[in-house]
């Protein structure tokens, strides 16, 4: 096609050499938009993410994910929760265990991850910014953000430990 067009316009001079650049980016601006276009595959796996407070592996939306989507990949799930992640939609987050995990609430706050089951939960404290604030004044650095996990045993492990039996989780750890 790009002949086609060299031969048939007489304002071209160069021998079509900035017809050539000006189609390549084009071609490069369509391949960026593909990405970000909509996509009903991401639209799902975000709701999967944001319905929950689990903080599910990229195995467990893709589980879920299927009960919507059948035909879903695995691979469409780890390349959508990167996505989102790099546009800041949803956390990643790498909690020292076997695989990463989400989570749909992309504002600033903590995480607790129990030894005992493996849960993680989300922890709000108060002024998240006051954290980097101090810590730059301290020490000279210019700090953007920070991640704050903290370590132990849930209360439904402490229950257990403990002797009772009674489920004592209530799905969120607050202030």
């Amino acid at each position: 096609m790009l002949p086609f067009l060299l031969a048939k316009n007489p304002r071209i001079t160069d021998g079509g050499a900035n017809l050539t650049n000006h189609l390549t980016r084009i071609i490069i601006i369509i391949e960026m938009d593909k990405r970000e276009r909509y996509s009903k595959q991401r639209e799902v796996i975000l709701d999967v993410l944001r319905a929950t407070t689990s903080h599910p592996t990229a195995e467990g939306v893709y589980e879920d994910a299927r009960r919507r989507l059948p035909r879903l990949s695995l691979g469409t799930v780890y390349r959508n929760l990167r996505f989102l992640a790099e546009k800041g939609e949803i956390q990643e987050l790498d909690l020292d265990s076997d695989s990463h995990r989400y989570d749909g609430n992309a504002q600033n706050h903590g995480h607790f991850v129990c030894h005992g089951c493996g849960r993680v939960l989300d922890v709000d404290f108060p002024e998240p910014d006051e954290l980097n604030r101090r810590m730059a004044r301290s020490t000279g650095l210019l700090v953007s953000s920070h991640k704050l996990a903290f370590y132990g045993l849930c209360l439904d492990c402490q229950a257990k430990k403990n002797g009772h039996k009674e489920e004592v989780f209530s799905g969120r750890a607050s202030k």
